[in-house]
């Protein structure tokens, strides 16, 4: 396959996933918004982005993304990423270790 057709693909998927993201990002903080205040006081979340970067096993630039965190009122934090791996193996992603005591539920969590 030619390399263009390769590169114009993998610029749609990373267009289309931070669209998706940015749609998640949107829902919940109208899900913050829309809180009743007598019940949520305080002020609407909002998502903080975060870049960063990684390197592979030979120090060379290795991918990196985006992480979108916001702590609000209605929902106590509330997490998303878009990672960009370049070069790696799957099992090279950064990890991600939810603590003993938290019970995740509607994310996934690595290993």
């Amino acid at each position: 396959m030619d390399m263009s057709v390769i590169e114009d693909r993998k610029a749609r998927a990373r267009g289309w996933f931070e669209q998706l993201r940015n749609d998640i990002c949107a829902a919940f903080e109208k899900l913050e918004d829309d809180a009743p205040a007598l019940l949520y006081p305080g002020d609407a979340g909002r998502f903080a982005r975060t870049r960063w970067d990684r390197t592979d096993h030979t120090g060379q630039p290795g991918g990196g993304g985006v992480m979108s965190v916001m702590r609000g009122r209605l929902f106590e934090k509330a997490c998303t990423a878009r990672p960009c791996m370049a070069n790696s193996r799957p099992n090279s992603a950064p990890r991600f270790r939810v603590p003993p005591r938290i019970r995740a539920s509607g994310r996934r969590a690595f290993r």
